[in-house]
């Protein structure tokens, strides 16, 4: 398996944070505009920055489905849609 390489770029903060999301593999990338609300950020009760819930909401997305079938652009709270346990997972993997 090849290795990928996930770069977040935060362009807005308020009045919910959109990140730039780049996802690197072999000679291949792709980029998504991922939107979350200070509302889905605090039914996390986390201390986790926004960035890396980012960051583990792709990594989940990535042992899920190959990074050409990650949406170009969303919010991240409709991924427990597709996946009902995302939550769970990303909860679990914030507080390792």
């Amino acid at each position: 398996m090849t290795s990928q390489k996930i770069k977040i770029l935060k362009l807005q903060s308020e009045p919910d944070w959109i990140f730039k999301v780049v996802i690197e593999e072999s000679n291949t990338s792709t980029s998504h505009q991922v939107s979350m609300t200070k509302e889905f950020y605090k039914k996390l009760k986390t201390n986790s920055t926004s960035q890396k819930i980012v960051k583990h909401s792709f990594q989940f997305l990535l042992e899920n489905e190959p990074k050409e079938s990650i949406l170009s652009e969303f919010d991240i709270s409709i991924i427990s849609t597709y996946f009902p346990d995302y939550l769970k997972k990303l909860k679990k993997s914030l507080n390792n």
